[in-house]
């Protein structure tokens, strides 16, 4: 079921595209873990202001440029890595920073560095 809604995400986000862009032709993928994917499990997805789709599973974060995937696992005790492997929701914020919420906490992808800021007060 969870693979069936990224598809269905990914075919609206195309359909958005093709509004604003004007373009008529569209080649639409299904996205697995035989591509890459982390998990077939989608729990978010985000497209940031770089072109990237962000989509947060089951078990991991999971960055697509359009060729391939660059997947971020947790690893624990490790500094500036995610703090879970389940993701509940992803927001670009007005500054271009991602967040990435795991329900009880969030950390920032720090994209000069590729990893992420977990000590995040908010208040």
């Amino acid at each position: 079921m969870n693979v069936i809604k990224l598809f269905l995400i990914i075919t609206l986000i195309g359909v958005n595209s093709m509004s604003i862009s004007g373009e008529s032709s569209y080649t639409f993928c299904h996205l697995t873990t035989d591509d890459g994917l982390s998990n077939n499990s989608v729990t978010a997805l985000l497209r940031d202001s770089k072109g990237f789709l962000w989509i947060g599973t089951e078990f991991g974060l999971n960055r697509y440029d359009g060729y391939s995937f660059k997947t971020f696992l947790a690893q624990h005790n490790m500094p500036n890595t995610i703090t879970s492997n389940y993701i509940l929701g992803l927001q670009e914020d007005g500054l271009k920073n991602l967040w990435i919420d795991f329900g009880n906490s969030y950390v920032v992808y720090n994209s000069e560095k590729d990893n992420f800021i977990t000590d995040i007060n908010i208040i």
